[in-house]
């Protein structure tokens, strides 16, 4: 048996990245985290040209999972740190609603103020209630073909992100306080009450914080600070005049004095302490260890292919046009169908109205077929025997043996003549009878008698 004084307790700890993205790049660091804190194991600053949230973004990531492997970084589940200059903010106050009309009027005042359509756009939110009877949110928006591009560039890094944070909006503290705080992006005002940042406005890029030595940058820099707190929500209160300057890189020692002097002619208590970048990441990293949530997380819940498809298509306007021209094809089989079933009903009715009708038509046609030729005022073949009977001479020098009349048009005629001369007569006179034609003589024999045997065609006494 082992005794607890043998045995060696050591603490779990678990991995987590932060990647914070900068104007010039992005900072990428790894923590232990335990019950104990945060503690940084390793950090990679990597100034990468291109813009993550743009057509460069898998370009982005695979030039950051090259310095990674070559600072021997694992990707992994990773804390994302944005800038506040990548978003849109806006602060209202409205009155005690419960918690559906409450949303329902967050989408309305996103509509009014965002330049984005709500398909267009990742909304994030924090509300405080000040009082029974009034609530202030403050509302924060992504461009969300921004946003995907981010994700695609942290995927290309091996990344997976647990949370999308933005810059300052994390960093408050419960009691109403107003801070300026330095940073990668610059100096930012950040006005927070019962732990939610109710207010937070960038005042100057990085590169700017060295002007804060003239008196002219040290006054504007104080206006706009009044202005901002001015503009805060009545439901608040009064507006905070003692402010805390968190400074580290960009700010000298030299000029808290100046500036702490012209925010106090201007009626504020300035005090200042020095805070560092990792301070900042760390308190980040364990709130969101301890919480496992954000004041405003813009990570969007993770999506099957489909949802994707269908969200991609209604994003591009594909899915209304795909419905309508659904909806139409539909409404077109149906009208065909509806036309086909009128014309057969309509064409059933007209037959029912003739049928009888039909019926004796059809009836009279068999009678004709049937007794055609006792109705036929015309007698071809007796015309024929009248016409040959017309050519043979009178007095019997030429007769027939035979007549056949092969469909009342071929005729062969066989006969005998008493002389040749006879049935030359007879041949031009039958030659010459209308309706004769094609005479040809096939056979003649003998001289007294003689007989002989012909064919022509009838074409009845009319024909040519």
């Amino acid at each position: 048996m082992i005794s607890l004084s043998q045995a060696t307790i050591r603490e779990r700890t678990r991995r987590l990245l932060l990647c914070e993205f900068r104007p010039d790049g992005a900072m990428l660091c790894e923590y232990a985290v335990g019950s104990a804190g945060a503690r940084q194991t390793a950090a990679l600053s990597a100034a990468i040209p291109g813009d993550p949230c743009g057509p460069d973004a898998a370009t982005f990531g695979a030039q950051l999972r090259l310095l990674m492997q070559e600072h021997k970084l694992r990707g992994g589940a990773c804390l994302v740190l944005v800038p506040l200059s990548w978003v849109v903010t806006h602060s209202f106050e409205t009155p005690a609603l419960s918690d559906a009309d409450l949303q329902s009027m967050i989408t309305l005042e996103a509509e009014k103020v965002f330049p984005f359509g709500p398909s267009e756009q990742v909304l994030g939110n924090s509300v405080i209630r000040p009082s029974e009877s009034a609530a202030v949110v403050t509302l924060v928006a992504m461009q969300a073909t921004r946003l995907d591009a981010l994700e695609r560039a942290l995927r290309g890094a091996g990344l997976g992100p647990v949370a999308i944070a933005v810059q300052g909006f994390d960093d408050s503290t419960e009691a109403a306080s107003a801070r300026l705080l330095t940073g990668p992006s610059g100096l930012l005002l950040s006005v927070s009450q019962s732990g939610s940042v109710v207010a937070l406005r960038h005042l100057c890029d990085a590169t700017a914080l060295g002007d804060l030595a003239e008196p002219a940058r040290r006054a504007d820099l104080v206006r706009e600070v009044k202005m901002s707190l001015r503009a805060l929500p009545q439901a608040l209160g009064a507006a905070p005049t003692a402010i805390v300057l968190e400074w580290d890189q960009g700010l000298q020692e030299s000029q808290i004095a100046p500036l702490a002097e012209q925010f106090r002619k201007s009626g504020f208590d300035l005090q200042s302490r020095r805070v560092t970048e990792g301070e900042q990441r760390v308190r980040l990293i364990e709130r969101w260890a301890k919480e496992h949530r954000l004041a405003v997380n813009l990570l969007r819940p993770r999506l099957s292919r489909w949802e994707r498809t269908f969200r991609a298509m209604n994003r591009r306007g594909l899915l209304v046009r795909a419905v309508a021209g659904a909806g139409t094809l539909v409404a077109l089989v149906a009208l065909l169908f509806l036309y086909r079933g009128w014309r057969a009903s309509s064409l059933e009715s007209q037959w029912s109205r003739m049928e009888s009708d039909v019926a004796v038509v059809e009836g009279l046609e068999q009678d004709i077929r049937a007794w055609r030729a006792w109705y036929n005022p015309a007698v071809p073949t007796l015309d024929l025997m009248k016409s040959l009977t017309e050519a043979f001479p009178s007095g019997g020098d030429v007769y027939t043996k035979t007549l056949q009349i092969r469909d009342q048009r071929e005729v062969i005629c066989t006969g005998t003549a008493k002389r040749r001369e006879d049935f030359v007569k007879f041949q031009e006179k039958l030659g010459a009878t209308a309706g004769v034609s094609g005479l040809q003589v096939q056979q003649l024999r003998g001289e007294e008698p003689v007989q002989f045997s012909l064919t022509f065609r009838w074409a009845g006494r009319g024909g040519a």
